[in-house]
């Protein structure tokens, strides 16, 4: 995925099961509302990321809700252009009279590790909890019904077109139904194949779409999946976030290329600002801005990026003209800063607006750290326009110091060597 939004989606979540596991232990966080019981319900039968194999990270459309209810315009059916009030759908009138609360996680295959099966490029798990048995059983009696919660339950990570009914669905809960779909999309996926299963047992409806590969490969993730989750239907427990951590497969993946320096899962700028998460790691492949020579960034919290060259490919890429607007942007000074394994150069820079350079002290500070094996820029996200200069620092409260402390801080991954 590109660079997004996904912190919004990641403090969500930590935040969700924070409030969970203090409910859980009978001590409710300060500030947290506590989610309802069908709520909890939902997020203790969710597939766990860990059910999957090496290579799948948290999608960043991650989220569950509360009970739900139509809107008033969604009551009283839909009014369509002619003025005609249309007569509400099964779905809508499923809402009318069942609160259902919903959690869904998507996790997308980063790579393929060595060893691993074929997989969909996506698996999205949802659950509904629902207020009775008869509620969950009625949403799985009427095929259309089924469709459009599956659909509704995907809609904020995927978009969902073209589900339609057809082969026979896995045996799983106590009754279950099969939604094919040539239309699935995911980033730069689109109209590829997917399969969504839909299922109740006891008062729960769940559901796995699996879509990005062939058909016989979403098929098969389908129903693989669909039984795990069944498990945790029938025997739900609490979401823990160490299932969740996708930090070791990001920072694993063979393809980066180039030795990984970071800063830990979540690093404290200087000047009391809060602390930044990290966020997620992309390789060569999957960086917007590929031809810049970058061998991989890394992002924390939306405002703190670490790109990462070879050091024949920082050499190249400082010749170029989006090289050099990095490592000499308008009005830039300089200082050379040791570390234990290399030197730093932090740059200090005004903005391209400015005719002449002022006398005041700079605001904005950004780094390229020399290390072995690597060259990391550390800055807000890579340049690439001719005006962009501005948007070279990161975005926390920042100074020589704050910068300098960044520098400091950056140490290597190596796997199994703890945080």
């Amino acid at each position: 995925m590109k660079r997004s939004g996904q912190i919004v989606v990641v403090a969500a979540l930590a935040a969700l099961l924070l409030a969970l596991g203090a409910v859980l232990a009978g001590a409710p966080q300060a500030g947290a509302e506590p989610p309802a019981p069908t709520e909890r319900q939902a997020l203790d039968s969710v597939l766990r990321l860990v059910e999957l194999p090496t290579g799948y990270v948290l999608g960043g459309h991650d989220f569950c809700e509360a009970p739900r209810r139509p809107s008033e315009e969604e009551r009283g059916g839909v009014i369509v252009e002619s003025g005609e009030r249309k007569p509400p759908t099964p779905y809508d009138a499923f809402l009318e009279h069942t609160a259902t609360s919903s959690c869904v996680f998507a996790y997308e295959r980063l790579y393929r590790a060595a060893g691993t099966p074929a997989g969909p490029a996506v698996v999205v798990s949802f659950t509904l909890a629902t207020p009775s048995v008869e509620a969950a059983t009625e949403a799985l009696a009427d095929g259309r019904l089924s469709m459009e919660l599956g659909t509704d339950a995907v809609a904020d990570a995927t978009v969902e077109r073209g589900f339609r009914a057809a082969g026979s669905p896995p045996a799983l809960g106590e009754g279950s139904r099969r939604f094919p779909t040539n239309q699935f999309y995911w980033d730069e996926l689109a109209k590829t194949p997917g399969t969504m299963v839909i299922w109740h047992q006891g008062k729960l409806v769940a559901g796995i779409l699996a879509g990005g590969s062939k058909p016989a490969v979403n098929d098969a993730a389908a129903n693989r999946y669909g039984a795990l989750q069944q498990k945790l239907l029938e025997a739900p427990r609490p979401y823990d976030e160490a299932e969740s951590e996708d930090i070791p497969t990001f920072l694993g993946n063979p393809n980066l290329g180039v030795p990984v320096y970071w800063l830990g899962k979540e690093f404290t700028p200087v000047h009391g600002s809060e602390a930044i998460p990290f966020l997620r790691a992309d390789d060569r492949e999957h960086l917007t801005h590929p031809g810049a020579g970058r061998q991989m960034s890394m992002e924390y919290g939306n405002e703190l990026y670490l790109d990462s060259w070879t050091p024949a490919g920082w050499r190249r890429f400082s010749r170029t003209e989006v090289g050099r607007r990095q490592t000499s942007p308008h009005c830039a000074r300089s200082r050379t800063l040791k570390v234990p394994e290399g030197h730093a150069i932090i740059y200090t820079a005004y903005g391209k607006d400015r005719v002449t350079c002022p006398r005041f002290e700079p605001h904005q500070f950004f780094a390229v750290v020399f290390l072995p094996g690597a060259v990391v820029a550390i800055g807000e996200s890579l340049c690439t326009a001719s005006d962009c200069e501005s948007n070279l620092a990161p975005q926390f409260n920042n100074s020589f110091a704050a910068m300098a402390a960044v520098v400091r801080s950056l140490r290597r991954w190596r796997p199994g060597g703890g945080e």
